[in-house]
């Protein structure tokens, strides 16, 4: 968990070193987003169907495609406020976790493009959409080798976590971010086809 731009957040990453803050016109009402330069999410989809059951976002063979056989069956985490998460761990070391951020304080990717603005991310580098959802790789805290959280923007105001931390034995170690694109590629099309 971390806290960006006070908003919970659900990441993988660990680190040391403190959230910068700068002064910053206050967040513009709910009615104005996108803001802070976020992309708009064209096409929005519902994460109420997967809400409560986040595992059933991913089938185990979709996971185990994306890095091998799985070590257990997949938990359902809580975390705080920003709700419910799915963490897969991988026979070949490493895990993937996935979920909604339901916290209602959350503003979808402007959340994060705030926290860029005032200067709370190690990490920010936009991607190329997937599935023709916008998606940024952040971090507060530069991430360990082996470790990338993205966020997909599913609507103006909700986004989809996705995080990675693969140990020296995953062969993807050299690209987690890449992991966690294609999850959040399966991601999407399940949410589409749920809708």
């Amino acid at each position: 968990m971390a806290a960006v731009g006070g908003v919970l957040l659900v990441v993988t990453a660990c680190g040391g070193g403190q959230p910068k803050a700068a002064p910053l016109p206050p967040q513009p009402p709910a009615e104005t987003l996108p803001a802070y330069g976020a992309p708009k999410v064209e096409h929005p989809l519902d994460v109420g169907p997967v809400e409560k059951v986040p595992c059933e976002v991913l089938t185990p063979e979709q996971v185990e495609s994306l890095s091998g056989s799985l070590r257990k069956p997949p938990s359902t985490e809580e975390h705080g406020a920003a709700g419910l998460a799915c963490v897969w761990v991988f026979e070949q070391s490493g895990s993937i976790t996935v979920g909604p951020n339901m916290n209602n304080v959350v503003k979808g990717l402007s959340t994060i493009y705030e926290a860029r603005e005032r200067g709370q991310l190690e990490v920010f580098r936009p991607l190329e959409p997937i599935r023709g959802y916008p998606a940024v790789h952040f971090a507060q805290v530069k991430p360990a080798e082996g470790s990338c959280d993205i966020a997909i923007g599913i609507s103006d105001d909700r986004q989809y976590l996705v995080g990675t931390s693969l140990s020296a034995r995953n062969p993807h170690r050299s690209d987690p971010c890449g992991l966690a694109v294609r999850a959040g590629e399966m991601i999407v099309e399940h949410l589409k086809g749920r809708q």
